[in-house]
């Protein structure tokens, strides 16, 4: 066992300063054959086209080293800090080379590999390139079409425009990238709409007149706000300061139903409850924006999160990213008289089950289905096809898990009640 670690750590070490690239290494081979019919054969032609292949793939190579050597102590940092999304394409992370120069003929790139993570066990072999002739400032263009974790390794080499040497110059850089649930711009469909109330408890003015108080003007304040007649009257500015009143502030209760039976993860699982995510993400974002007093209590199967500032909002980003299925429960909720909002998938056979237990409330169901469902005026349905692979093949390989499909999905049938609006979204999963 030793000495096959020896081995690989030789192995390894040796690939990392190994001079050539494929297309390099195909040529070095090539000039071996034509050295070997020069010699048999005593073939001058293929003796002048050996030494001058040879003599460019050793320049090539030189020239690479020489300027990794240099380079190996400037500082180098990879700006990993823009937070990446879902389906997305074009999101830009930036490597910094401060002071790199690079000869004519030569480029930087980026090498890019890892195991992106979209399930517990399921991922994907993703590997990516990038290049600029532009030595201080690398650009990366990045796409993931699901959220998850990707543990990522890199490094930077320089090589030349021929494609022929290589020659790395830093150490590997390791990152835990988390991609975030995909954002969805809010339509129609929008539970927003449907709010009995929501509107009443936004901050607003007296509808009478504009409150107000007065205090003496200090640096700062707008000129605009300066009340003329009191100053005059009273012989030294005096500012206005509105005051806005604003109601209490009201939570949301949110079950994101995240449940499963325990079976091998299928392409349909994994979408579905990637697109859950995003719609949880995207639904909070909007509300919060439009009523700034509005927090949210979320209940999953083992917690309940509290969600009250933007930065609340963010961390429950990175968490949604990696939350996988979990077996059903059978803990009764705590009866909500008010708003309840379900988000759910159409594995969570359960779900009549919460609506019943949630009687006495209003309940608004934000869901996913395999098929297609009647359009009612209590149930709102948007197709969606999801097409899994058509970015990433030239950059990605799946694991064996996109060969599993669901044989039969169905959803769950709910009893419509006037307390009950059902949002679907029917997602169609293609690969290409």
């Amino acid at each position: 066992m030793q000495r096959h670690n020896i081995f690989l750590q030789l192995a390894k070490r040796f690939l990392s300063f190994y001079p050539f690239t494929i297309m390099g290494t195909v040529l070095l081979i090539c000039t071996v054959l034509l050295f070997g019919d020069a010699f048999i054969n005593l073939n001058p032609y293929s003796f002048v086209l050996a030494v001058s292949a040879i003599i460019l793939l050793l320049t090539a190579a030189l020239l690479s080293r020489i300027q990794a050597v240099n380079s190996k102590e400037l500082p180098c940092e990879w700006d990993s800090t823009e937070a990446l999304y879902a389906g997305v394409e074009d999101q830009q992370h930036v490597i910094y080379c401060e002071g790199l120069k690079i000869l004519p003929f030569f480029c930087l790139h980026f090498r890019l590999k890892g195991r992106f993570y979209v399930a517990a066990k399921e991922s994907f072999l993703f590997y990516r390139e990038f290049s600029t002739a532009h030595a201080e400032k690398l650009e990366l263009s990045l796409y993931f079409p699901l959220c998850g974790s990707f543990q990522a390794s890199a490094y930077l080499l320089i090589k030349d425009i021929f494609g022929l040497s290589q020659a790395r110059f830093t150490n590997t850089m390791r990152r835990t990238l988390i991609v975030r649930p995909p954002l969805m711009q809010w339509g129609e469909e929008s539970p927003l709409l449907t709010m009995n109330g929501l509107e009443d408890t936004i901050r607003k003015k007296d509808t009478s007149e504009e409150r107000y108080y007065q205090r003496e003007y200090m640096a700062g304040d707008k000129l605009r706000d300066i009340n003329w007649k009191a100053s005059e009257r009273l012989a030294h500015l005096i500012t206005k300061v509105p005051h806005i009143t604003q109601e209490k502030t009201r939570i949301l209760t949110i079950f994101f139903r995240n449940f499963r039976n325990p079976k091998r993860e299928s392409i349909e699982s994994i979408v579905h409850l990637n697109v859950i995510k995003g719609w949880l993400l995207s639904f909070i974002k909007a509300v919060k924006v439009a009523y700034p007093d509005y927090n949210f209590e979320i209940i999953t199967n083992q917690d309940k999160i509290i969600i009250e500032t933007g930065e609340d909002i963010e961390r429950l980003s990175v968490s949604l990213s990696t939350l996988a299925y979990h077996n059903f429960n059978n803990h009764s909720p705590i009866p909500h008289p008010g708003e309840v909002f379900i988000f759910s998938t159409p594995f969570d056979t359960q779900l009549h089950r919460l609506v019943a237990d949630l009687s006495q409330s209003r309940i608004q169901i934000c869901r996913t289905t395999a098929g297609p469902a009647p359009k009612t005026a209590d149930k709102q349905v948007r197709d969606t096809t999801f097409l899994l692979l058509r970015p990433l093949l030239n950059s990605s390989l799946p694991g064996f898990w996109i060969l599993h499909r669901e044989k039969q999905l169905k959803t769950v049938a709910l009893l419509q009640t006037d307390s009950l609006s059902v949002h679907e979204k029917q997602i169609t999963t293609k690969l290409l």
